[in-house]
């Protein structure tokens, strides 16, 4: 298996309409809120390069059906397993940002020295 993996936004870059519509009632400060959150730790997710090029700007149900189907990353595993089959949005975005931030501590945990002295400076 290849080490280099690329990084998959689960929301994409570039937003399909019919496929990640924004909410009737959505206003200028939540497309703003939708443009930041595509690009946070919860969106972003590894891939096998073949994997990368089916994903593309597919809908979370079909990003969904290809994973399950053709991705072993353990990190998609538990995508999968915690996910709603039916759609992705900013708040799983911030959910799973925040469990991986806590994957990212217990395998890290040094980082808090790291932090504290940063903030130091």
């Amino acid at each position: 298996m290849s080490t280099n993996l690329p990084i998959e936004h689960l929301m994409p870059q570039t937003r399909v309409e019919a496929d990640w519509p924004l909410p009737e009632n959505a206003d200028e400060d939540f497309e703003r809120q939708r443009s930041f959150s595509i690009h946070r730790l919860g969106n972003l997710t590894l891939v096998t390069q073949g994997l990368n090029s089916k994903l593309l700007n597919h809908s979370w149900v079909e990003k969904r059906r290809i994973l399950e189907e053709e991705d072993n990353l353990y990190i998609n595993k538990d995508l999968l397993r915690r996910a709603p089959k039916d759609y992705w949005d900013e708040e799983q975005i911030r959910l799973r940002g925040e469990r991986l931030a806590d994957y990212i501590i217990k395998i890290w945990p040094h980082g808090h020295t790291v932090t504290g002295d940063m903030e130091k400076v």
